[in-house]
């Protein structure tokens, strides 16, 4: 049931969906609302916890080029903000990040996650262990979106304003496959849930 948001101004909101509206125009309120990452637009936000109960940690993505990772069951009584678990530095990107994809399923203590950046990068990193243990820098424009094919598989799916749609094999740190065919700048990719080796993009134009 849980909805989390995030996006303009940095803003970052978590809803229970399950929860009743508590007000006359039915609509529902979040339960924790704040302010991160400078104040900068957030690109992603994903909740990393287990699913039947309530989320324990969620990681987000900025403008500013950083990752922070949140703690949802500790929040200061004075400010209602969670406590930031941990937070990238340059070290990651040295540009603003627009796609943040978490691999499944994601719910444990070593998760590892995919970033792409405005510095033409895509960064493969593990909380708690190392940022970006492996780089791909096969795009030569901004990186828009990124997508783990599933749990068990290696693949990583990236689109870029460079117009390549590319398939990257994290096991053996390499582009497989690629194609300059679908959009001329690619800005959005997802993979289909029910056939292994199908993905639909989209363009802004």
């Amino acid at each position: 049931p849980w909805i989390v948001g995030a996006g303009k101004a940095g803003v970052i909101a978590l809803w229970d969906s399950s929860a009743k509206a508590q007000n006359q125009s039915n609509s529902l309120d979040p339960i924790l609302c704040w302010k991160a990452h400078a104040g900068r637009w957030i690109a992603e936000a994903r909740l990393v916890g287990c699913p039947q109960e309530r989320p324990s940690r969620l990681l987000t993505a900025g403008n500013v080029g950083t990752v922070c990772l949140w703690d949802l069951t500790n929040v200061s009584v004075n400010h209602a903000v969670p406590r930031p678990l941990m937070q990238s530095g340059k070290e990651l990107h040295t540009s603003g990040i627009f796609a943040l994809d978490v691999r499944p399923p994601g719910w444990g203590q070593n998760v590892t996650f995919a970033t792409a950046s405005k510095d033409k990068t895509i960064k493969i990193s593990t909380v708690g262990d190392s940022y970006g243990w492996w780089t791909s820098h096969h795009h030569s424009a901004k990186v828009g979106d990124v997508r783990f094919r599933g749990p068990d598989s290696p693949l990583l799916a990236s689109v870029a304003d460079d117009g390549l749609v590319a398939l990257h094999d994290i096991g053996s740190h390499r582009v497989v496959a690629e194609s300059s065919q679908a959009h001329v700048r690619p800005h959005s990719i997802v993979w289909d849930p029910l056939h292994e080796y199908q993905f639909m993009t989209g363009t802004q134009h």
